[in-house]
């Protein structure tokens, strides 16, 4: 319960110098930052040298490579920042921060691969329809 605690205060979250996070928490972080790092490398590589891949997948994969790299990129940076007590920079709203926008870049990346990409589809798909009927070059 005591660890709950803190999480109350104000002080806690916009202080100017934030006190280190627990060892366990510390090293949970730092290991999810490289993985979402590493992960968005993965897309991105994925994305460039995959074979038979649509171009809507390559599409879709570079903007998650795009988000996961970038996210991983800045959340390292704020890890650093925090290690290196720096004021300001290692305030913890900062992290509140990086999560809420992450979480609507991630948000508008869904909602183009649930909502845009199949209406591109089903509209190429009639266009192809219509487009067999017309006559062609010879």
């Amino acid at each position: 319960m005591n660890y709950l605690l803190p999480l109350l205060k104000f002080s806690y979250w916009f202080n100017f110098t934030a006190i280190p996070f627990l060892p366990l928490v510390d090293k949970v972080l730092l290991v999810f930052l490289y993985g979402v790092l590493i992960a968005g490398i993965g897309c991105w590589v994925y994305a460039k040298f995959g074979k038979k891949l649509e171009k809507d997948r390559k599409k879709l994969l570079r903007r998650y490579a795009n988000l996961l790299t970038t996210a991983g990129f800045i959340g390292l940076l704020l890890y650093a920042f925090t290690w290196q007590r720096i004021p300001f920079l290692s305030m913890r709203f900062l992290f509140v921060l990086w999560v809420l926008l992450f979480g609507y870049w991630l948000w508008t990346i869904v909602r183009f691969q649930w909502k845009e990409l199949p209406l591109k589809r089903q509209l190429r798909k009639e266009q192809a329809e219509r487009n067999k009927w017309l006559p062609k070059k010879k």
